[in-house]
């Protein structure tokens, strides 16, 4: 991805993060040859989107099936929160990483990737 185009995903999955929003993407384009083609391109920004928020990408030409797909994986899940220390959030721009991890056999666990170290309130004058 180029440096620009990062800098604006990241920031997108960081507002997204936010506010809570979860990305689910749909390609129900046709599939084409080995050669990259701009929907594969495409496809490689909506994956990382969706990773960062937890959410999935489905790629089928069946596009209700993709939908029930992305609807019934909202309908079941726990949610989680977190706190962090106090200090964490300062005027410096930085990416805090995330894992969690259960103990559950079989338990499937996506998470958002991570968080802006930055307070919301400083956010409107950047």
């Amino acid at each position: 991805m180029t440096c620009a185009l990062t800098g604006r995903i990241r920031r997108l999955t960081d507002l997204a993060n936010r506010s809570g929003v979860v990305v689910y993407g749909v390609q129900a384009s046709q599939w084409s040859s080995r050669a990259i083609m701009p929907s594969q391109i495409r496809d490689e920004h909506l994956r990382h989107v969706a990773d960062r928020t937890g959410g999935l990408v489905t790629r089928s030409n069946d596009i209700d099936a993709s939908l029930r797909e992305a609807l019934d994986d909202s309908r079941s899940y726990y949610l989680l929160t977190y706190e962090p220390p106090d200090g964490t959030f300062t005027e410096r721009f930085e990416y805090r990483d995330l894992d969690v991890k259960v103990k559950r056999r079989g338990a499937q666990v996506r998470t958002r990737s991570g968080f802006h170290s930055v307070a919301d309130e400083s956010l409107s004058t950047r």
